[in-house]
């Protein structure tokens, strides 16, 4: 049962690792909203994901570190799809190529939004 938990955290997580290598590796500028917090056209510089976790830093020197063992899925606005495991997420992004900008939401399994990638331009 372990491995089984193991495996199913794996697979999450591997919709949150996608997203963030296609904005750091695509230099990609966004606004994100974490909390209270609006970080405005930032471009993320590391992150370092584990299953309780997301910890990144942007260019400018913000540093964010989000809890997220309830993470359920990432919620897209302009093609109205979520996406929790790397197929989902693979095919997601193919879809927004031609979508102009978009906003990226990580949700918790009771719906509440954890962080927010905005205004991510295609």
């Amino acid at each position: 049962m372990l491995k089984f938990n193991y495996y199913l955290e794996r697979v999450i997580q591997m919709a949150i690792e996608i997203l963030m290598e296609h904005l750091m590796n695509n230099k990609i500028k966004c606004n994100i909203n974490v909390g209270p917090t609006l970080l405005n056209k930032v471009q993320v510089s590391f992150y370092d994901l584990s299953s309780m976790t997301l910890d990144f830093t942007t260019k400018c020197g913000h540093r964010v570190t989000l809890n997220i063992p309830n993470f359920k899925d990432i919620k897209f606005d302009a093609i109205n799809s979520t996406a929790n495991t790397a197929d989902e997420m693979l095919s997601c992004i193919s879809k927004l190529q031609d979508s102009g900008k978009y906003s990226a939401h990580l949700r918790s399994t009771d719906n509440n939004i954890l962080i927010s990638f905005i205004e991510i331009p295609a």
